[in-house]
């Protein structure tokens, strides 16, 4: 696929000038987010909703509450999980950019059903690790790009499976 340079270098351009955000307005210890995410999973689609409460300017806790879907091996396969966890920012990587280091506990009740009605329920829990890159678009807003790694003690298709989305946070206070 071939991509035009001239458009490329307009939309880093605006990017990288969206209100000329600072980082240092970003982070705050007591900081609200609220958070939807989108991800694209080894199996299908997760979306969520969520929260990140800041404890430190460079720590934060957060929750998702999430759904999964999608069709592997030609079964259908849906999920609804809860990940909770901290975020640590350990740099920040110029104006209004973070880089996220990520450890979430997950638990999930699973369900695959096959197109002759045979179905199999699972009850699943374990953890993620990953990270993301964060960016500001003006000192009430961010994108975040993720990846994540699941592992899983008992999962309906294997115990790994990987994320790679992209959130909104949206400050809240």
């Amino acid at each position: 696929m071939k991509v035009n340079a001239g458009l490329m270098a307009i939309i880093l351009s605006i990017l990288f000038n969206i209100n000329n955000s600072y980082s240092q307005y970003t982070h705050y210890e007591g900081q609200t987010q609220a958070t939807i995410s989108g991800s694209k999973t080894d199996i299908g689609f997760l979306g969520g909703i969520g929260a990140q409460y800041y404890t430190t300017d460079f720590i934060s806790l957060q929750f998702n509450l999430g759904y999964e879907w999608g069709r592997p091996h030609q079964a259908y396969y849906k999920a609804y999980n809860l990940d909770f966890g901290m975020t640590y920012t350990p740099v920040e990587l110029g104006r209004s950019f973070y880089l996220n280091l990520k450890a979430l506990g997950s638990v999930a009740t699973q369900k695959i059903t096959d197109n002759v009605l045979i179905s199999a329920s699972t009850f699943n829990y374990g953890g993620k690790i990953g990270g993301g890159l964060e960016y500001y678009l003006d000192d009430r807003t961010a994108l975040e790009f993720s990846g994540l790694q699941g592992f899983y003690a008992k999962k309906t298709l294997g115990q790994k499976q990987y994320e790679v989305g992209l959130t909104i946070k949206i400050n809240i206070n």
